[in-house]
């Protein structure tokens, strides 16, 4: 609560009108770049606002001696991402949907995941490790693939045989043997059940 009184009254009031918008938009953004930031706002000049907050030391952070990559720090993320979602929930739910957009298409997966974790969109959960769990697992994120899984309603995982065999090969991956004969029966049934539907 008092980082985000600091921020609104400090922080924010004695920046430009420009820069305090690229901040409240760019809030829901776990790492920054220009061209992420220039994506989701639909316009340019991202770069110069990044180069501006960083040269004022604004709560921002280089991840990368390029200069290329940024976070915000912790807290002031927070308060800005609740700051934007006061002003306008609608603008602040469609620039997360577009941060998660630019992630995957850029080959951010796992961090596009978190994001849709975080606002508790099961339907895109399960639609984007349809999608991706394969090649996680395969690149050896086998135990995120599983914890994304127990994310998801049961009855969500148990009607689409994707999201049952991706579970069938964490499990695998992961050596817990125990779960995978049982895992394997339920995809063997619905298999049978979607097969009989069909005819």
């Amino acid at each position: 609560k008092l980082i985000s009184d600091y921020v609104l009254t400090e922080v924010l009031e004695q920046l430009s009108d420009e820069l305090t918008e690229f901040l409240l938009d760019t809030a829901c953004c776990p790492r920054l770049c220009a061209p992420l930031c220039d994506a989701i706002r639909n316009r340019t000049g991202s770069e110069e606002m990044l180069e501006s907050l960083v040269a004022q030391n604004l709560f921002i952070i280089p991840l990368d001696n390029r200069n290329e990559w940024f976070r915000y720090h912790d807290l002031f993320r927070e308060a800005l991402l609740q700051r934007a979602r006061i002003i306008d929930s609608e603008k602040a739910d469609t620039l997360q949907q577009s941060t998660i957009n630019w992630l995957l298409n850029h080959g951010h997966v796992q961090e596009a995941i978190a994001q849709i974790v975080s606002s508790e969109d099961t339907a895109r959960l399960a639609q984007v490790l349809a999608e991706h769990g394969n090649n996680l697992i395969h690149g050896g994120f086998h135990l995120p693939v599983l914890e994304w899984l127990r994310y998801l309603p049961e009855e969500q995982v148990q009607e689409n045989p994707q999201l049952m065999m991706l579970n069938v090969w964490g499990l695998y991956f992961a050596n817990r043997v125990d779960g995978l004969e049982p895992a394997l029966a339920q995809v063997e049934d619905l298999l049978d059940r979607q097969v009989a539907d069909s005819h």
